[in-house]
């Protein structure tokens, strides 16, 4: 093991820049963007269901496919139903995103996250199709940004499938393959048995 391998070398950056000094440039910026996306909304909504981040922004079949609001496939990544919904999806990006952006670059990383989430909307778009989803057909709104977090585990699982995990609930420790298998399982399993729920649409990513 050389001197770079050393724990005391590699805390370097913590003790002068504490733990935001170890994220990368663009999952920075997701965090924030997310986080302060969600505050405006709210405070833009006030008491309403709907503010005019989420009229203009939100995915559904009905404005972006059929009225051709195409940037909708990127914009409702940055928007959430509820706190714990952005709380979770920014605990995912700050854990995972920094590996993926180190192995594949700030440019790389960007693409395959906002794809991943556009596939999640086109994933939508086909359960939608199938009748699969509550809600009020072609008008039901997407959210969130699910799907690029699903994203990221895949992408970390494929290059890094034997990296440690260790989990606070349950207390386990599993490898990234085994995570990534778990989550899509878990997934896959609530929109198979009909307990839909539109923050776990992250599958299609």
């Amino acid at each position: 093991m050389g001197i770079a391998d050393r724990d005391y070398q590699r805390d370097d950056g913590r003790r002068n820049g504490g733990f935001l000094s170890q994220l990368t440039p663009v999952v920075k910026w997701l965090i924030f963007l997310n986080v302060g996306i969600y505050f405006v909304d709210l405070f833009l909504r006030g008491d309403a269901m709907n503010g005019p981040l989420r009229s203009h922004g939100a995915f559904t079949v009905e404005t972006a496919l059929r009225e051709g609001e195409v940037w909708r496939f990127i914009t409702f990544q940055f928007l959430h139903a509820h706190v714990l919904h952005v709380m979770f999806n920014c605990i995912g990006i700050f854990f995972f995103g920094p590996w993926l952006e180190r192995w594949w670059g700030s440019l790389k990383f960007t693409i395959f996250y906002l794809l991943c989430g556009a596939a999640g909307a086109a994933f939508f778009t086909l359960l939608m199709a199938l009748g699969l989803l509550p809600g009020d057909g072609a008008g039901t709104p997407l959210v969130g940004a699910s799907a690029g977090i699903y994203g990221i585990l895949i992408g970390v699982a494929f290059i890094a499938p034997d990296i440690r995990v260790a989990l606070l609930f349950p207390p386990i420790e599993l490898s990234m393959r085994q995570l990534a298998l778990a989550l899509l399982s878990f997934s896959a399993a609530i929109i198979l048995l009909g307990y839909l729920n539109l923050d776990f649409l992250g599958l299609g990513g």
